[in-house]
């Protein structure tokens, strides 16, 4: 029982990582820019740090 369910994590996860390797290609193939959204929680002690951070990245 324990050796189907890492089967099945593994094809999962085999699964999963090559789709993500397809869209990561599939964006290399066009000139338009990518954006992604996420919804992010700055714990409010490392909300300076974090704005740094990215301020730093923009430059």
């Amino acid at each position: 029982m324990v050796n189907r369910q890492r089967q099945n994590a593994a094809v999962l996860a085999t699964g999963m990582i090559c789709c993500i390797g397809m869209n990561a290609m599939h964006a290399q193939e066009t000139d338009k820019p990518v954006v992604r959204v996420a919804e992010l929680m700055i714990d409010p002690a490392n909300l300076d740090a974090y704005k740094a951070a990215v301020k730093e990245e923009m430059d």
